[in-house]
């Protein structure tokens, strides 16, 4: 069967764009704040900037994973209780500082943010963020509900902050800066790879490693280098653990050992990224001459009797339903 081309595996996605600068100085603040509420989440802002707040964000929303592109000048956020009761958002926000520093407080701790730096919070309880000069960060955001599904044991009670250059954690820091690299979301263009949201979760899962301290440096780059080599071979049906072992210059047991304290095995990760391919598919204006089998196939899968069931025992509907 003839892959699809580049232009069929993209979706042509353009970011929203606001910017306070087409705003009267004395409206900014609030401007801000109301684009925030509908589009990222409910806060309040302030700014010392006699001209009023210099802000701008660019948003691009891939299904269940959003991007928030924010730039500007000094200025300070916070949701306080009553805006986390009033304004209600249920989203894990892991924000990568791109430029500037920063400052984020949450449940008593604060947390100094220099470029590169990354943090992980949810959207669920109060928080402070400061920028005291020119800044930039990006915000990866995924949704609270999915989050809980797949990091059960991961409790967000408090900020987990990742330096970019220092230990383990230098690695979550680069891997968010090498999707920006690769996919570029926030050009006129478009065309975002359909992979990016699998590689915003296998982040999270290489924070949650970090923070456990369960892989040493060598374990952690390891397990990104075999996921991306699973996410670049999904279509094809030989791709398990033979394969990937031979890859990568491990044992099969090795390979195996070191999925062990992984959230997902290794055959439950690659079954999870092709029915997840399978779904968008289907779901994709382009792609509706394409019958349910060619999707399945075209995504690895060798019988579609084995696909329907796996499908509907992941999202609960049949893949014709989906489409439907």
């Amino acid at each position: 069967m003839q892959a699809p081309c580049l232009a069929e595996q993209c979706r042509a996605v353009r970011p929203i764009k606001f910017d306070t600068a087409a705003v009267p100085p004395l409206r900014r603040i609030s401007f801000w704040e109301e684009k925030c509420a509908d589009r990222v989440v409910g806060l309040r802002c302030t700014s010392l900037e006699p001209t009023g707040l210099r802000a701008q964000f660019q948003y691009v929303e891939l299904g269940a994973t959003k991007l928030i592109d924010i730039a500007g000048g000094q200025h300070v956020v916070e949701r306080p209780p009553d805006l986390v009761r009033k304004i209600e958002k249920d989203a894990v926000f892991l924000t990568l500082l791109i430029r500037g520093k920063a400052f984020i407080n949450r449940a008593n701790d604060c947390f100094v943010l220099n470029e590169g730096d990354c943090v992980l919070y949810d959207t669920n309880r109060p928080y402070m963020h400061g920028f005291p000069g020119e800044m930039r960060h990006v915000i990866f955001e995924v949704r609270g509900e999915d989050f809980r599904q797949r990091f059960p044991a991961w409790n967000l009670t408090q900020a987990f902050c990742f330096a970019a250059s220092l230990g383990a954690s230098r690695y979550v820091s680069a891997s968010l800066r090498n999707i920006l690299a690769r996919h570029h979301p926030f050009s006129e263009a478009g065309g975002i790879d359909q992979t990016i949201e699998a590689e915003v979760w296998s982040v999270l899962e290489l924070a949650y490693a970090t923070i456990r301290g369960a892989r040493t440096n060598y374990q952690l780059l390891m397990i990104e280098r075999i996921k991306q080599f699973i996410r670049a071979n999904l279509g094809n049906p030989k791709l398990g653990p033979r394969l990937i072992a031979d890859e990568v210059g491990l044992g099969v047991r090795q390979l195996h050992r070191l999925f062990g304290e992984e959230p997902e095995s290794l055959a439950e990760t690659i079954m999870r990224l092709r029915l997840q391919r399978c779904k968008e598919d289907l779901l994709r204006r382009d792609r509706l001459k394409a019958s349910v089998s060619e999707i399945a196939y075209h995504w690895g899968f060798k019988s579609l009797a084995h696909f329907s069931r796996k499908f509907h025992e992941q999202f609960g509907r049949a893949p014709s339903k989906i489409r439907s």
